[in-house]
């Protein structure tokens, strides 16, 4: 392993690690952390779709020295859309998104490597991955995980439930707290993982070509 590309990547996997506290802690002590696995939870995981694209924008616009087209324009867009997707739940979020962007950002500028190419496109893909993996997981497993933790699941769903616009009701079984639980945990689980097994394969591809 590089050593060297794994230390530049140590604030994220403590940011990873910080969040993974952080979804579990608020799924079993929904009261006590004022429901902030509804609150901030939820739209994170949507905010860490925004910030992937975001992400590849901005990288593209580094590359042309900050050229003003249409990734700029692309980019302003998707930031103001993700300002007030969060001033519906909280401004604090927008805090989070830019500082999640910046940390993954700046942890692929800084791995200078040799197949610089290879890097930037398995950022994107362990991303990608993570995501998909982490819903999957969140909406095949969710009724399993609500089994063993009913108290919380019937407090986050009543906390949902009273917040919903007069007239409007949760059908069937949603699974809410569940669901985000299981992805949002999984998500940043996956993150640290395939970017640990990303940075060995990239230290391999170099050795074989030096």
């Amino acid at each position: 392993m590089d050593i060297k590309n794994f230390l530049l990547k140590i604030p994220f996997f403590i940011f990873c690690f910080i969040m993974i506290l952080l979804y579990y802690n608020g799924f079993i002590y929904p009261e006590e952390t004022n429901y902030w696995i509804v609150t901030y939870g939820l739209p994170i995981i949507f905010l860490e779709i925004l910030g992937l694209i975001t992400f590849i924008f901005l990288v593209m616009i580094v590359e042309h020295k900050f050229y003003i087209g249409w990734p700029m324009i692309v980019l302003v867009l998707i930031i103001l859309i993700t300002f007030f997707f969060t001033f519906l739940f909280n401004i604090s979020l927008f805090i989070y998104f830019l500082i999640s962007v910046l940390i993954k950002f700046f942890a692929l500028r800084k791995a200078k490597k040799v197949d610089e190419i290879d890097e930037k496109i398995g950022g994107f893909g362990v991303t990608s991955l993570s995501w998909l993996l982490a819903i999957f997981i969140g909406m095949i497993f969710s009724s399993i995980f609500n089994n063993i933790y009913p108290n919380q699941i019937h407090a986050i769903e009543q906390f949902v439930t009273e917040r919903l616009p007069q007239g409007l009701e949760i059908v069937g079984n949603v699974s809410t707290g569940g669901m985000i639980v299981l992805a949002g945990i999984s998500y940043f689980i996956f993150s640290i993982i395939f970017n640990l097994i990303l940075i060995v394969l990239i230290d391999k591809k170099g050795q074989i070509y030096k």
